[in-house]
C-alpha cells in the first residue's frame, strides 16, 4: 500500500521556503514536469499541509472510498489524467482521453457534482480544476 506524503509547514516556515526560491509555484511545476499529480494544499491550523503525490493512481485514491465506488473505468482513468494538470479545459479532456464532446461533458459535469473537481468560469473559457487542489 502506498502512502501519500505529507509536509507540515507553519507560516513562518512557507515564506522562509518562498525566499529561498524553494517557493510553491515551483514545486507545481516541477510535479507537472515529471508527469506526477499536481501537489495539493490544505490549511490545518497553524499549518499549510503539503500533499505530493507519486502517483496519478495515489491522487485518485486518495479520495473518499465512497466516491471512488461511484466512479467507472472511463472516469477513474479521467480522474488519474485530471490529477497530472493544474486545470483543463473540457476540449483538452475529450482530446487527451478520447472522448467525444457529450462523454467528456458527462464526466466533468459528474465529477464537479462530485465534489471532485471545481468549474471555474463559463462558456468557451470554462475550465476544470481538482477541487482540492
Amino acid at each position: 500500500m502506498q502512502k501519500r506524503s505529507v509536509f507540515r509547514w507553519s507560516c513562518e516556515r512557507r515564506s522562509l521556503a518562498e525566499e529561498r526560491g524553494l517557493g510553491l509555484k515551483s514545486m507545481r511545476g516541477k510535479s507537472r514536469q515529471a508527469g506526477l499529480p499536481v501537489p495539493t494544499y490544505t490549511w490545518e491550523a497553524p499549518y499549510l499541509v503539503l500533499t505530493l503525490y507519486r502517483s496519478a493512481t495515489g491522487a485518485a485514491r486518495d479520495l473518499a472510498s465512497h466516491v471512488l465506488d461511484t466512479l467507472n473505468a472511463d472516469e477513474r482513468r479521467g480522474l488519474e489524467f485530471l490529477a497530472t494538470r493544474p486545470s483543463v479545459t473540457r476540449k483538452e479532456y475529450a482530446e487527451a482521453m478520447n472522448f467525444d464532446y457529450r462523454k467528456a461533458q458527462r464526466h466533468l459535469k459528474r465529477l464537479v457534482e462530485l465534489g471532485v473537481l471545481q468549474r471555474v468560469g463559463a462558456g468557451s473559457t470554462t475550465t476544470y480544476k481538482l477541487a482540492n487542489s
